[in-house]
């Protein structure tokens, strides 16, 4: 027997006498003791399922971050890019967990146990916690890159490559403390109710792992959504309120080239001053820049807000189904 914190017990069993779900399941002890206890436990169908899903987004997600990383690093010119270090940085963080995370969950959904053992189940949920909550990071930084750079242009010149490496140092202590944490004794790492995959103990009910579950939810999911959202609110409002569409900007250069009078000296002077801000900063682009680097945003947020919500009305509800 190993004991992992204050709240977490974990008995492993003799892994050559277990064959199937039903085996494990019965076996098991721990904080999800009284879940199994009330009869449910997730069927074969659904684990292979499990199985099949996260071999695909794997292959796809690794496949796509190799990618990206070649990409950026045969290129000298993008590799000293204050903005790509940072996606680097999120790429490198994403190919981790498919390479980390995805494996043994996958493994075992075909299964239908997990046999990697109790050390390992903890290893796991720190390092794909650790990995995800940098990626989080990676995006504020960026956004608030993207920030700077459309609404502030004239301290652009501070977006250094330096700077971007300041943030990912800072992406990754921030992580590290919240992951960190629960390895110390602060809540701890558990197995989820599937029993093929490991994370946070949300299910701790004393108050030591209550106000960790609430502080870890405040400061590495709320306050990253409301950071996200306020700095593309002002992105778009400011590329808006520039007028910024093919017709007008197609006005501004006719302007230039005199091929349709402006009213006076100084209007055409500054037709030539927001026409240039324009194409210096906001190019066609960087425009497609912005918005893919939002498409990833709410990708992010889809995919995690549903996990987020779940998990803190589990500390106040403790009739929550086990697959939730």
């Amino acid at each position: 027997m190993s004991e992992w914190g204050d709240n977490f017990e974990l008995i492993i069993p003799d892994e050559s006498n277990i064959t199937t779900w039903n085996d494990y399941g019965d076996n098991f002890t721990g904080n999800l003791t009284s879940e199994f206890e009330e009869g449910w436990k997730p069927s074969k169908g659904l684990l292979l399922g499990i199985g099949i899903y996260l071999t695909i987004v794997g292959l796809v997600a690794t496949l796509g971050n190799v990618l990206f990383i070649v990409t950026v690093t045969r290129w000298r010119l993008m590799r000293s890019n204050a903005h790509m270090i940072l996606l680097l940085n999120l790429a490198v963080c994403d190919l981790s967990i498919s390479v980390v995370g995805y494996p043994y969950t996958t493994i075992s959904g075909y299964l239908g146990w997990w046999p990697f053992g109790g050390t390992m189940c903890i290893l796991y949920g720190f390092l794909c916690f650790t990995f995800a909550q940098v990626s989080m990071n990676s995006l504020v930084a960026v956004s608030m890159f993207r920030y700077v750079a459309v609404c502030m242009p004239h301290k652009q010149h501070l977006l250094t490559s330096g700077l971007s490496w300041w943030a990912v140092g800072i992406s990754w202590g921030h992580a590290l403390f919240w992951t960190a944490s629960p390895l110390l004794g602060w809540s701890s790492y558990t197995f989820e109710p599937t029993g093929i995959s490991c994370s946070l103990n949300w299910h701790d009910r004393s108050t030591s792992g209550m106000a960790y579950t609430l502080a870890c939810t405040i400061f590495c999911y709320v306050t990253h959504v409301m950071a996200l959202l306020w700095f593309y609110r002002e992105i778009f409002a400011k590329v808006h309120n520039l007028g910024f569409s093919r017709n007008w900007r197609d006005r501004q250069q006719q302007i230039i080239e005199n091929e349709i009078p402006s009213p006076s000296p100084l209007a055409r002077c500054e037709s030539v001053v927001v026409f240039s801000f324009i194409t210096e900063n906001l190019s066609p682009l960087e425009i497609h820049v912005l918005r893919m680097n939002v498409i990833m945003v709410l990708s992010f947020l889809i995919c995690w807000s549903p996990y987020a919500i779940v998990s803190v009305i589990s500390i106040f509800n403790d009739n929550l189904h086990p697959v939730w």
